[in-house]
C-alpha cells in the first residue's frame, strides 16, 4: 500500500475541465434566469423545464468529458429538445393531473437519456445499469442535503438578521 505525498493529493481537474464546468454553469443560470430575462410565468416555466435544467448540463458534460461519437450524442439531446419542445407546447393548467404526470414522466426520459450517455455501450450489460442506479442514488442524496444545507443556512440568516432588527427576508428571498 503506497502511503506518499503523491498519492494522498486531491485531483483538481485540467484547466479545459474547469472551463467546461464554468461554461455548463453558465448555461444553468441562463437557463434558471430566463422566466426574469423574459417576462414569464417563473412557476409555470419551471414545472415544464426543470428537467432540462437538471439533465442537459449533465448529459453535455458527459458528452464532452467521454469524447462521444456524433451518433451516441443524437438520441439523448433529440429526447431532452423534443421532450423540452413538447412539454413547453402543452397548453393548459397546471394543476391539471395529466399535465403533472406529463411533467414527471418527461424528467424520467431525460434520466433515461443521461442514463444513455453515461453507458453507452455497456448499456446491457446488468452489472454498468445497477452501478448507474447507485450513482445516481449518490447523486440525490447529495443534492438533497445540499438543498437542505441551503435551506437552513436561509433560515438562519434571515432569523438571525430579524434579530438584530434588519428586515431583508422580501429582497432575500426575491432574488
Amino acid at each position: 500500500m503506497e502511503n506518499s505525498k503523491d498519492s494522498q493529493k486531491l485531483n483538481w481537474g485540467t484547466k479545459k475541465e474547469w472551463q467546461t464546468i464554468v461554461l455548463l454553469i453558465f448555461l444553468i443560470g441562463f437557463l434558471v434566469h430566463i422566466p426574469t430575462l423574459f417576462k414569464l410565468d417563473s412557476e409555470s416555466y419551471f414545472i415544464r423545464n426543470i428537467g432540462l435544467i437538471l439533465f442537459l448540463p449533465l448529459t453535455l458534460y458527459l458528452i464532452w468529458y467521454q469524447k462521444a461519437e456524433l451518433k451516441q450524442t443524437i438520441i439523448p439531446l433529440l429526447i431532452i429538445s423534443l421532450g423540452t419542445a413538447y412539454l413547453n407546447g402543452l397548453d393548459g393548467d397546471e394543476n391539471h393531473p395529466p399535465f403533472f404526470l406529463s411533467c414527471v414522466h418527461m424528467i424520467v426520459l431525460f434520466w433515461g437519456a443521461y442514463a444513455f450517455t453515461s453507458l453507452r455501450k455497456k448499456w446491457s450489460s446488468n452489472a454498468s445499469r445497477v452501478s448507474f442506479l447507485r450513482q445516481s442514488g449518490d447523486h440525490l442524496l447529495l443534492i438533497g442535503l445540499i438543498i437542505l444545507g441551503g435551506v437552513l443556512f436561509s433560515l438562519l440568516a434571515v432569523g438571525l438578521f430579524a434579530l438584530i432588527g434588519f428586515e431583508f427576508s422580501a429582497f432575500y428571498f426575491q432574488h
